[in-house]
């Protein structure tokens, strides 16, 4: 997912106003959550079977052993039979100790939603309104929704900073959200691409935010 905005060459730092796709400037609201800091985990149900893999590798060894060993025990075929009456792909951030945000956003190794990709004739993303309750339906937590927000909003609220509401929600622990993902619902680029950014409060932060 692209970042919203881009960064001066000389001296790195973010040019606001200046946008990484020329998308950004013509939207003018934007569904928006808190990024969460964990490891990108893909859930792929096929209709009969569950897949589990990393962002970068199908190879489950090269993700925690107890976290996958929740995973494997919680998303179930029979569960993703009662949720889903078509293969699906779920995006989602593994979380807990040892893993980056660690223990502030639980105490064990856990699975937090932030995406649905529906197969049906073609690849389909499911609205992000829909999201909640699909998290509640499969008996897991969502990424905090955070409202529908202007581009301005999106960056004066990660500039300041905030704390995550999702640690606040789990353990109550005071931990810096890492960013926040903007969403237009239902809006496409010419590729074919949902029109989407992300924004960290580390990239107002210097150069070693690269």
């Amino acid at each position: 997912m692209e970042t919203l905005l881009k960064r001066d060459e000389r001296t790195f730092k973010l040019v606001e106003g200046d946008y990484r796709a020329k998308e950004f400037g013509l939207i003018r609201e934007w569904h928006v959550t808190e990024k969460i800091h964990g490891q990108n985990i893909r859930i792929q149900f096929d209709g009969e079977n569950v897949t589990v893999a990393g962002r970068k590798s199908l190879n489950p060894k090269d993700l925690p052993a107890d976290l996958y060993k929740f995973l494997i025990e919680h998303f179930t075929p029979e569960l993703m039979k009662q949720v889903f009456d078509k293969p699906v792909t779920l995006f989602g951030e593994g979380c807990g100790p040892g893993i980056n945000g660690g223990a502030a956003y639980s105490a064990t190794k856990t699975f937090v939603l932030f995406d649905v990709l529906v197969q049906k004739e073609t690849e389909t993303w499911v609205d992000q309104i829909a999201i909640p309750s699909i998290a509640e339906s499969l008996g897991v937590k969502h990424a905090p929704v955070m409202g529908e927000l202007t581009t301005d909003e999106v960056v004066q609220l990660v500039r300041k900073g905030f704390y995550s509401r999702l640690a606040d929600e789990i353990t109550g622990i005071g931990y810096e959200a890492e960013g926040i993902v903007a969403v237009a619902r239902g809006l496409y680029d010419h590729r074919g691409s949902r029109v989407a950014f992300k924004l960290k409060t580390i990239d107002f932060r210097g150069k070693e935010a690269a």
